[in-house]
């Protein structure tokens, strides 16, 4: 049995991950920058941030765009707030804007599409992998939305 390509290896990680990855993990996979630039240059990957890329041709989904968020904002953070709600069938529907909530000493990332949220308050103990995404936890989620509202009123 021949060993998997670099291409093979990525594609299989992708297929996990509504076929988002990272700069990061596509180095693991084996890709040098000059493999990347060339996926990028002929339209295989499609750069969706700084450090994350999609596989051509993937659906453009809103839990493609989660994970995107997630990617970019880093380990330690979670889809959030009106977000996680709707990922846990607590909300109506899916917003457009994606929610995700990173520790306080993080610096927030700006990204199209997303609203990011720092909290002094945020360990790994709230998150959740919902789908392969990282989510507040149901109990957070709600804590979250009853701040939110809070601060509304």
């Amino acid at each position: 049995m021949s060993p998997r390509s670099p291409d093979q290896r990525i594609a299989e990680v992708a297929a996990h991950q509504h076929s988002a990855f990272t700069r990061a993990l596509a180095k693991a996979c084996g890709f040098t920058d000059a493999m990347i630039r060339h996926r990028q240059r002929c339209g295989r990957w499609l750069l969706k941030g700084p450090v994350v890329f999609v596989l051509s041709g993937s659906a453009d989904t809103w839990e493609q765009r989660a994970k995107v968020a997630g990617l970019q904002c880093g380990p330690i953070s979670a889809v959030s707030g009106v977000s996680a709600a709707a990922s846990w069938g607590l909300g109506p529907r899916r917003p457009t804007l994606i929610d995700v909530t990173i520790a306080h000493d993080k610096r927030a990332p700006r990204i199209s599409g997303v609203i990011v949220k720092r909290s002094r308050y945020f360990a790994r103990t709230d998150f959740r992998t919902l789908n392969d995404i990282p989510v507040t936890s149901p109990e957070r989620t709600l804590v979250d939305l009853c701040i939110h509202r809070q601060a509304k009123a």
